[in-house]
Formats: C-alpha cells, structure tokens, sequence
C-alpha cells in the first residue's frame, strides 16, 4: 500500500509534469528552527529552467530559496517526514491535503479545484541591493559628502562596495546560514574596514538579522579608528581587534571573509574557516609568492612562461586553483571569478565557498591537487601543510 507521504509527493509530481501545479504549502512546523511557520511553495522560470521557489515564512520576515524540481520535491519529502505535519498542492484539477491526526496517522484528501488558471511563471527580480549613499560611515570613511553625495574620486570604491555585498548576498542565499537568525561574522584583515561595515550594513539593517561581526586587523590605529566609528555609526555588534590572522578566533562563525590577506595569509584564514567547519568562506588573495618561488614550470608551458609576467600570472592562477580544490574536497561548493577592486588592481580573483553539510571528503580532488603538485614539481602550497601535517 502506498504511504501517504509517498501519494502526497506522486500528486505534486503529477500536477508539474500535466502542467496543472498552481501552489503548494507545508505547515504545522514542529522543528528547531525558531519563528519558523511555514513553507510556501511557487513555480517560478529563471535563466536557467524552471525552478522551485520556497518562501520561508517567518514571523518576523520571509526568506526565498530556488531549487531544481528534483531537489525541491527531495526537501519537500524530507520537511513532511521530520518537520511539519501538513501539507496542501493546489492544482487547476483537485487541491490535495496531506494531513495527520492525533494518533501520528496520515493520509491524503482531494478536495475540488480552488484555482483553476494558472499563475505566471514571470520571476519578478529581486532590486538589487546597494548601501546608502546617505549611511554615515561611508560620510566618515571618506567616500560620500556631508550630503550622502559620493565623491567624484571615490565613485569606483563605492562601486567596488556594493559589487562585494552582491556577491555576499548571492552566497548567503545559497547557504544554510540563509535561515538563521542570528549570525556570527569574522573579517580577517579588515583594514580601513570600507567592507566590515557595508557588511553589517547589509545583514542588519536591510536584512533585520541579528549579527556580530568582529574585524581582526594587525595595525593598532587602524583598530581604534574602526572601533570609534563603529560607536558613532551606533553599530553596537561590530568591533574590531587587534592582532594577525594566524591570531583570529573562528570558532562558532557563520562566515568568514580575508580580502586582500597577502600570499599566505589567505591560506592562514582558508585553514581557519576550513578547521572551525564555516559556512561561508570568502577570499580575494594577493600577491601569491609562495607557490611562485617554488614552481617549475611544465616543459610544454615553458614557451608560454618565458617571459616573467606570464610566470608570475600562471603562479597566481595555480595558486588560486589549488586553493579552491582544496575547498572541494572539504566539501564546500566552490567559485570563482573576478572581483573589481579599484584600491588594489584594477581586476581581482576572488573565492566563494559555501559548505555542503551532506558532501563526504572528496578524494578525487585531493588526487587532482596531486596530480598538479606532481606537473608543476612543487612539495607543497602551505594551506596543505596546514591542513595535512
């Protein structure tokens, strides 16, 4: 005999298939997650195909999540067998409702249509986000005038802010951190700490999360300067202390950013994030030494690297690669791509990752980082000293 759970997911699968699905909705939430009530499901046509759209309903806000049809009915599966005890898809055919009586029994009712058209697929995208002009600390850090206006000067580093809290958001909504509601920020190398601020800006004030960020910088008047503006700025969890990145603290973060870590210091943060189980990695290296000190160049490149700029380029570029491999096979979904940082270079590479809680360690990536240790003659790259020895 057919489980319900199991009639329940067939009417939904059904409905995507004949082209009749309308909604759907899980309710009664019984699990941990705090303030959470329900899941409101939509179909929804983006750049790349149809996707399941889940709004997390909230008591105090709603979060959105995109899925594959395959993975959405996977989780929907999943919610109904540990967390809620209801469930309703409505179709232009029959509206079904998996319920649950007092007993623990569940079973399936059709009811008649409720919604006979359809609705449209059009994904109306979301306004992206960027920091006010008029934000204070954008006034103290030197970017816009008294009036909120940004300085003629300055119009490339407030570009290169809102680019970073882009990239941030896109990120976090692919992470579990999406659904919590308190988060724990660690920006190693903060700096003047332009970024450390847009991002509290962003998390708390447009996103109404409770969240502390901790800025870890290793000069002294950098740190004190943040700290004061922090205060001015009435950010109440965002401070800033001294000291390195081989220094920090992770423990217990839910993202952790190192923009610009010089050569191994970046690997000294990746180390951290990786050891502390972080969610969110978000790295933009520089000046990547070490591997170029050490590298020999592969007999059918060496007419490609004769010249040193495109050494130094390979270097970078192998660098990065084995850093985000290394990220893979930690089970984190990795990417890269350029960054625009206007302070340091006019284009940058910077790396995302975002933690697979289900992903086992990778042993085929760790075979591709042998395999190019091997090509390019190198003992190591030091992250893996970190992480192996």
């Amino acid at each position: 005999m057919i489980k319900p759970i199991d009639k329940f997911i067939d009417c939904f699968k059904i409905s995507l298939e004949k082209n009749t699905f309308v909604k759907a909705q899980l309710s009664k939430y019984r699990g941990r997650e705090q303030g959470l009530e329900k899941i409101l499901i939509n179909l929804v046509q983006l750049k790349d195909g149809l996707k399941l759209s889940f709004k997390y309903r909230f008591a105090t806000k709603d979060l959105v999540k995109n899925f594959s049809i395959e993975e959405g009915l996977g989780l929907i599966r999943e919610a109904l067998e540990h967390n809620f005890k209801a469930g309703n898809v409505y179709t232009t055919q029959a509206d079904y409702q998996l319920v649950r009586n007092k007993k623990g029994h569940r079973r399936v009712i059709e009811h008649l249509p409720s919604n006979t058209s359809l609705p449209s697929l059009n994904h109306d995208k979301q306004k992206q986000r960027t920091i006010s002009q008029k934000q204070s600390f954008l006034f103290h850090l030197g970017i816009t005038t008294k009036e909120g206006k940004v300085k003629s000067d300055k119009n490339d580093k407030f570009r290169q802010i809102n680019k970073f809290i882009e990239i941030v958001e896109a990120v976090y909504k692919k992470s579990d951190a999406y659904l919590k509601q308190q988060l724990k920020i660690v920006d190693m190398g903060s700096g003047k700490s332009y970024l450390t601020f847009a991002l509290y800006d962003y998390f708390v004030n447009q996103q109404n999360i409770q969240t502390k960020i901790t800025g870890v910088e290793q000069r002294k008047e950098l740190v004190d300067f943040s700290n004061e503006l922090a205060e001015q700025c009435g950010f109440k969890k965002l401070g800033f202390v001294e000291g390195s990145i081989q220094e920090a603290r992770v423990q217990g973060a839910d993202i952790v950013v190192a923009l610009h870590a010089c050569d191994t210091a970046t690997d000294d943060a990746l180390f951290k994030a990786l050891e502390s189980k972080v969610e969110i990695i978000i790295v933009a290296p520089c000046c990547q030494h070490y591997v170029r000190k050490i590298m020999e160049t592969p007999e059918t490149l060496q007419a490609i690297t004769k010249n040193g700029i495109h050494k130094e380029r390979l270097a970078v570029t192998l660098t990065d690669s084995l850093r985000a491999l290394t990220l893979e096979a930690f089970g984190y979904k990795t990417k890269v791509m350029e960054f625009i940082d206007a302070e340091h270079t006019a284009k940058n590479v910077m790396i995302t990752a975002v933690l697979d809680k289900n992903a086992k360690f990778n042993e085929k990536r760790l075979q591709e980082i042998h395999e190019l240790k091997i090509a390019f003659g190198i003992k190591d790259y030091y992250l893996d000293t970190l992480l192996f020895e």
